[in-house]
């Protein structure tokens, strides 16, 4: 099955679920500082003070005082979304927002972009988005409520997919199960079996985890094998990680190459387009 080059709205999930080491698309040298780690868990205005710190450790590192200079503009940014009460404006300079804040591990910040954009247009989309960032946040609970209020129709894969994690997180695994029947194993894209998987392992169903996984390794690049691997081994799958069939799927080779084409990534805010080392 070949999986072309797409966006997800579920793939934001990837970034806070912490896959090590893909694609940050800073283009920082090697001493640079990991900007992320600096704006890891800030806020702005806490994130504004430890780039200035940093660069008063390195007033030369041209990379680092780009950074600077891309935080204020969304400082400025996120100041004006604030005031903004017009829907379609609100939702451009949002989108924006969010995507800085998920890069760089700002979740409160991404909460704040999300709950406004909820409030200004209460539809399925603001609100997935924002049980998203609720997951990332371990939420799970608050996440699970919200999407089952959306009332998801067969047809909404994001809604569905990250209700039956939100309820499988919360122990009700019999409604998760059914949310997750909702998207068929056999159709789901490259950022929708990641989620997949999750979900299985947290249904103990080992045999499914390990089929999701498998797929996903033979079809992603083969730089990113060994991220992906680190990902599927986090608390979620602790229960299937024993199971000799799972143990064997994590070595899935990779078929695809150097090829982006069916990597979890594409399309993400974690792709800029180039490598992903």
């Amino acid at each position: 099955m070949k999986w072309n080059r797409k966006k997800f709205a579920v793939a934001a999930l990837l970034l806070a679920l912490a896959i090590p080491g893909m694609a940050l698309g800073h283009g920082t040298q090697a001493k640079a500082p990991d900007f992320r780690t600096l704006c890891t868990g800030k806020s702005l205005d806490e994130a504004a003070a430890a780039v200035d710190a940093e660069l008063r450790e390195h007033p030369d590192d041209a990379a680092l005082k780009k950074f600077a200079l891309e935080l204020k503009k969304n400082g400025r940014r996120a100041q004006l979304f604030e005031q903004e009460q017009n829907p379609e404006m609100a939702a451009k300079t949002g989108k924006l927002l969010r995507q800085f804040f998920y890069r760089n591990d700002m979740l409160a910040e991404a909460e704040k972009v999300d709950r406004q954009l909820f409030k200004l247009n209460p539809d399925i989309a603001n609100g997935v988005s924002l049980a998203e960032t609720l997951l990332n946040r371990n939420r799970d609970r608050e996440a699970a409520e919200l999407l089952l209020s959306l009332k998801p129709a067969e047809a909404d894969r994001e809604a569905n997919l990250l209700a039956a994690l939100a309820l499988a997180r919360t122990g009700d695994v019999a409604e998760s199960q059914e949310y997750l029947a909702r998207t068929p194993f056999e159709s789901c894209k490259p950022q929708e079996l990641m989620i997949y998987a999750r979900i299985a392992a947290l249904h103990d169903d080992a045999a499914q985890a390990a089929a999701a996984v498998a797929r996903i390794l033979e079809n992603a690049p083969a730089k990113e094998s060994r991220a992906l691997q680190a990902y599927f081994q986090d608390d979620d799958f602790r229960h299937v990680l024993p199971d000799a069939a799972y143990q064997a799927a994590l070595q899935t080779e990779s078929k695809a190459g150097d090829s982006c084409a069916g990597c979890p990534n594409s399309g993400t805010s974690r792709c800029d387009g180039g490598d992903c080392d």
